[in-house]
């Protein structure tokens, strides 16, 4: 009987095992790992050329709205003028109103003393 029940050691001959569809495999897995590996490294590398492009887009963006503000800022007197101006006329208008609604009550009056009269 053998020795061993996994092993016949005074054949020297091992149960058969899987060793050579395990090695096949884990080639595979390795070959399959690098491949995932040198695809990430160039998304990767397509990433940061992107993040430089849109970086460099962003301090385009924020320099001309630099120059845009500035500009916005000498306009804002202008502009607070407008406003005052709008708010005068809409002032104005409304005591245009109500000197018609008064003007209106003096007719109503007048009316009245005439028909009383």
């Amino acid at each position: 009987e053998p020795a061993s029940p996994v092993r016949d050691v005074s054949e020297g001959e091992a149960c058969p095992t899987d060793s050579g569809f395990i090695a096949d495999q884990d080639r595979a897995t390795i070959a399959n790992l690098q491949r995932q590996h040198s695809e990430l490294l160039v998304q990767f590398q397509a990433q940061k050329v992107e993040i430089n492009k849109l970086n460099a887009r962003v301090k385009i963006l924020e320099d001309n709205q630099g120059v845009i503000g500035a500009r916005s800022a000498d306009d804002a007197p202008i502009k607070r003028r407008r406003i005052d101006e709008e708010g005068g006329i809409t002032g104005r208008v409304s005591s245009d109103t109500e000197e018609i609604r008064m003007d209106e009550g003096e007719v109503a009056v007048e009316r009245t003393s005439e028909d009383t009269e």
